[in-house]
């Protein structure tokens, strides 16, 4: 029997030493255990950096909230500096506001003052270029021709009215008159010549005025080719600037491609490397569990040698003491044979507690040997999931990429297509404008034709009743009906053919020279003036005219009676 368990507890050890043979054991001596309170020493260590700044930070944050809290409270004390300060600072800003809105009632008033003045320089200009029209002058001129005519006749009554006192031999009387008639002659002499240098005097401010609105005309041109040009340059340097940008993106694009490529290979170079890494160390681990098997097998033998030896030397003893048995009798066979299987439990103890030992320390090996294994299975997949999330990325990198070029390409297909409907928009309106033009243009010869018609009405009148005065004064009226004719150039206007009259020149003065440029940014601005001068002058023109008519048509109503 007790051979039967010898050689269970061998078989159960060879068992056990032929698991130890395998490629997947791990030695129990390269293994570092610590204990709990080593492994929290550890981590206090290692994290206590970490905690320590936490606590620094929840530390600096409690004090910010309350100088936060401090702060809001004495945010709207009054009793304090800053408090005192701010209130101030609010009180200057009330006072500067109440003096700004003072200011600005005096700008108004000062402003509608200049506003008077103004449009009363204006009328006052506006008469004085009526009386130089050439229709007006020329009936000014018929009007003097008719004091002429009158004084004519006056001397010639009073050469008859000499020549009766000549014949009365009345001399004192014909001084009397002659010295009158000298008086009368001096007075309008000067009279004429205040008139003319009065007449000179508006002539050449009227020419100054010209001159000064040619130069700013002039001006303007020049203004307008500079910044013509300023703007060719600017789109030339954004074009350019572009042409580099565009270059730039080109240029950036393939060296991206370039770092991606070279960034690929030398991933597969470390992938490459990784491999014959763990080649080497599968290598390793082939020859040290081969080595180890050896080794296990050679003391295998040695101990089944030893086994046997110890069995032969049993045998021996076994045959000695049976020879002794036969020998002592009965009696001493008996307590050999008790001493023998005492002996024998007691060795059979001995190897079940070892192999007991043995079994333990084989299970406590295979369960170290499971967990390195499972450990490593876990690292492997580790590294499978990180290659898998490096792939995932590199792909979602390059639809990224994808994308981005196919929104770049669609915002610039999407710039083009709304360039082409600007240029498309600037030509449909550049075609209404110039409807528009021509319509303003027909619609500005309707108006300057009723202008025309109102300025021969005004004229008329004016000329009828001067011409009804002076014949109530006796007046050659002649002279005044040739002036008032109606000519074949309607209206105040030049004689000149394609110009304009002096009161359409008087009300538009100030857009006119801006109309006439040849600056094609500029000629839709100056229509648009020009639309607001003709919608002014049809709503102002008529009692324009007519005061202007009237108050014309006044003073040399005097000058005649005078």
């Amino acid at each position: 029997m007790a051979q039967v368990k010898g050689d269970e507890i061998v078989d159960q050890e060879k068992s056990i030493r032929n698991n130890l043979g395998s490629p997947e054991c791990v030695d129990v001596r390269n293994v570092k255990l610590f204990s709990q309170a080593e492994w929290k020493r550890l981590n206090g260590q290692i994290h206590g950096d970490t905690e320590e700044l936490k606590r620094v930070e929840e530390k600096r944050k409690a004090n910010e909230e309350v100088h936060q809290t401090s702060k809001e409270m004495v945010k709207n004390w009054t009793n304090t500096f800053l408090g005192a300060r701010q209130k101030k600072l609010d009180e200057r800003a009330k006072r500067l506001a109440k003096e700004e809105q003072a200011k600005v009632a005096i700008d108004l008033e000062e402003a509608k003052y200049q506003a008077k003045q103004r449009k009363a320089a204006i009328d006052e200009a506006k008469l004085k270029i009526y009386y130089q029209t050439d229709r007006v002058r020329k009936f000014h001129s018929a009007l003097t021709l008719t004091e002429v005519l009158k004084e004519r006749e006056m001397q010639l009554e009073f050469k008859d009215l000499c020549k009766k006192l000549n014949d009365n031999k009345d001399r004192a009387y014909v001084k009397k008159l002659q010295k009158e008639l000298e008086e009368a002659t001096l007075e309008e002499q000067q009279k004429a010549a205040e008139r003319l240098a009065k007449n000179v005097e508006n002539a050449n401010f009227l020419r100054e005025q010209m001159q000064i609105k040619q130069e700013i005309k002039k001006k303007q041109q020049e203004e307008s080719f500079a910044e013509g040009e300023q703007l060719r340059r600017q789109l030339i340097e954004d074009q350019l600037e572009r042409e580099r940008l565009e270059q730039l993106y080109r240029e950036n694009a393939t060296r991206l491609q370039i770092d991606y490529q070279d960034q690929i290979k030398g991933q597969k170079q470390m992938k490459e490397i990784e491999r014959l890494k763990e080649e080497e160390e599968e290598e390793q681990c082939r020859i040290f569990a081969a080595a180890k098997k050896k080794m296990i097998e050679r003391r295998v033998l040695r101990e089944r040698e030893m086994f046997k030896a110890r069995e032969d030397q049993l045998d021996k003893i076994r045959s000695h003491l049976a020879e002794l048995l036969t020998e002592a009798g009965e009696e001493v066979d008996e307590r050999i044979r008790q001493s023998m299987a005492e002996r024998d439990l007691a060795e059979l103890q001995k190897e079940q507690e070892k192999a007991k030992k043995l079994a333990q320390t084989l299970a406590e090996i295979e369960s170290h040997r499971v967990a390195q294994i499972q450990q490593k299975r876990k690292e492997m997949e580790a590294e499978k999931l990180a290659e898998l999330e490096e792939v995932r990325v590199r792909a979602a990198t390059e639809r990224a990429l994808a994308e981005y070029e196919a929104q770049c390409a669609q915002a610039k297909l999407k710039k083009y297509k709304q360039l082409s409907e600007e240029y498309l928009e600037q030509q449909r309106k550049k075609e209404e404008e110039r409807r528009l033009m021509r319509e303003r243009e027909v619609q500005f010869c309707a108006t300057s034709h009723k202008l025309a018609a109102l300025e021969e009405k005004v004229f008329q009148d004016y000329t009828k009743r001067v011409t009804e005065h002076c014949k109530a004064n006796g007046r050659n009226v002649y002279p005044l009906k040739m002036a008032a004719r109606t000519t074949a150039n309607f209206g105040l206007g030049s004689s000149l053919p394609g110009e304009t009259s002096v009161v359409d020149y008087v009300e538009a003065q100030g857009d006119e020279p801006d109309r006439k440029t040849t600056n094609n940014d500029n000629k839709d601005n100056n229509n648009e003036n020009r639309s607001n001068d003709d919608s002014a002058r049809k709503n102002n023109n008529n009692n324009n005219a007519a005061s202007v008519g009237r108050s014309s048509s006044s003073r040399l109503a005097k000058k005649a009676g005078v």
